[in-house]
C-alpha cells in the first residue's frame, strides 16, 4: 500500500490504513461493539428583540435523518441524508483549525463550555481574548434548549385566541398540575425511547450565528465519561460528543454543516473512529 505525503512533507498512511490502525484492525480483528449514537441538531433561533437566542431542535438521527417539518408541528419520516460536498469541505477545514478536545473530564455543561472557551482563546486563537466577546459567546452557549415537544406545546399555547386573557386570570399552577405536566413529558420520552437502541449515547450538535463574532468558531468535544446533561438532549441518555459551530451572519450555512456532522456521527464506522481516535493532530 503506497504512502502519501502530509502537509509537513512527512510520509502519512493512506486514509483507509489510518482508519484500520485507529480501529485496531491490523490483524483482521473485528470492530468492537460501541454504544449506538442518537444525534440531535439544534440551531439558534431569535425572538423579536432578543439579544440571546434559544437553542431549538431542528433535526435528529437514530440511524437515519428526521427533520422538523415547516411549521414545527411534526417530524418527517426517517430518510437517508443527502449532503453537499461544499458543507463537507467547510467542515473539514473547521476541524483542522478548530478546537478538538478528545478526552475532556467534565460532567456539567458550564464546565464543558468554560474549557472550550479557554481553548478557543488561548490555544487555537479562534476567539479574541476579549472579555466582552467571550462573555456573549458563553451566554449563548449556556442559554435554554427547546426540544420539539417543548416547541409544539409553546406554539399551541400561543396560538390560542384567548391565551393572553386566560393567562391573566389563571392562577399559578398547583403542585398537582406541575406533576401532571412532568408525567406527560416523561410519557413522551418513554414513547420515543422505544426507538432508541438500549445503551445509546447522545451526540449534540449546536450551530448558529452571533453578531459579536467576526469569523466562525468551532469545537468538537468527546467526553471521557458520557453523562446525562440536564436540558441538553431531547431524551435522558448520556452525552458523549458535543459539536459547536458559531459564526457571523454571512453566507455560511451553519445548518448544513451541522447536518454533515450529525450524519457522519450516526455512521457506525465514523463513530467508531471518533470514539477511538487518540488526542492529537487529526489529518
Amino acid at each position: 500500500m503506497s504512502e502519501i505525503s502530509s502537509e509537513n512533507g512527512s510520509k502519512a498512511l493512506p486514509p483507509e490504513q489510518q482508519v484500520k490502525n485507529i480501529l485496531g484492525l491490523q490483524n483482521g480483528s473485528a470492530i468492537e461493539e460501541h454504544p449506538r449514537i442518537f444525534c440531535e441538531l439544534q440551531e439558534i433561533k431569535y425572538d423579536k428583540d432578543n439579544k440571546v437566542g434559544t437553542w431549538e431542535e431542528v433535526a435528529r438521527w437514530i440511524k437515519f435523518e428526521e427533520d422538523v417539518e415547516e411549521g414545527g408541528d411534526r417530524w418527517t419520516k426517517p430518510h437517508v441524508a443527502t449532503l453537499s460536498l461544499h458543507s463537507l469541505f467547510e467542515l473539514r477545514s473547521l476541524v483542522m483549525h478548530g478546537t478538538v478536545l478528545l478526552a475532556m473530564q467534565a460532567k456539567e455543561m458550564i464546565d464543558i463550555i468554560d474549557l472550550v472557551l479557554e481553548n478557543m482563546t488561548k490555544v487555537t486563537k479562534q476567539l479574541p481574548d476579549d472579555p466582552e466577546t467571550v462573555k456573549k459567546v458563553r451566554e449563548q452557549l449556556l442559554s435554554h434548549h427547546l426540544h420539539q415537544h417543548d416547541i409544539k406545546e409553546k406554539r399551541e399555547k400561543n396560538s390560542s385566541p384567548h391565551s393572553n386573557r386566560e393567562e391573566e386570570k389563571k392562577p399559578h399552577p398547583s403542585e398537582k398540575d406541575l406533576l401532571k405536566l412532568k408525567q406527560q413529558k416523561t410519557d413522551r420520552q418513554k414513547h420515543f425511547m422505544r426507538h432508541i437502541p438500549k445503551g445509546a449515547e447522545a451526540s449534540n450538535i449546536l450551530v448558529g450565528s452571533l453578531d459579536c463574532l467576526e469569523s466562525p468558531v468551532m469545537a468538537f468535544v468527546r467526553l471521557e465519561e458520557a453523562v446525562v446533561i440536564e436540558d441538553l438532549c431531547e431524551v435522558d441518555i448520556p452525552t458523549r460528543f458535543i459539536f459547536i459551530l458559531l459564526g457571523q451572519r454571512d453566507n455560511t450555512n451553519y445548518y448544513q454543516i451541522g447536518r454533515s456532522v450529525s450524519t457522519l456521527m450516526s455512521d457506525e464506522i465514523f463513530h467508531e473512529v471518533a470514539t477511538k481516535q487518540k488526542p492529537g493532530r487529526i489529518y
